[in-house]
């Protein structure tokens, strides 16, 4: 993956991934979903959580992956938080409706 770095109207660093990873938007999110999302949607898939549409989907996968963090040092929170800030959740949340179509509501 290549990054460039440009600097914000105020005058700080942002990064903009420039190329996929692995088939998905960024690093981020290749890696959330590979560590932490699989496990977040089989345990939805487990108690027979049912969403309304992606969007519901990737909220709920994005504040749990969240949760994990409360109970972390407030500085290794904010790494954590500046590295989620790159996750496209709704890229997870298709994915996972992709390989789970039982995570929708069904329309019958």
């Amino acid at each position: 993956m290549r990054a460039t770095w440009r600097t914000s109207p105020r005058n700080t660093l942002e990064r903009h991934t420039t190329m996929k990873y692995n088939g998905w938007s960024n690093y981020e999110t290749w890696r959330v979903n590979m560590d932490m999302a699989d496990d977040t949607v089989s345990m939805l898939i487990a108690d027979g959580e049912v969403f309304d549409d992606t969007y519901s989907l990737s909220q709920c996968i994005d504040d749990r992956v969240m949760s994990y963090l409360y109970d972390q040092p407030e500085m290794m929170q904010e790494y954590a938080l500046a590295f989620l800030s790159g996750v496209d959740w709704n890229e997870i949340a298709e994915a996972a409706i992709t390989d789970n179509p039982e995570l929708l509501e069904s329309e019958n």
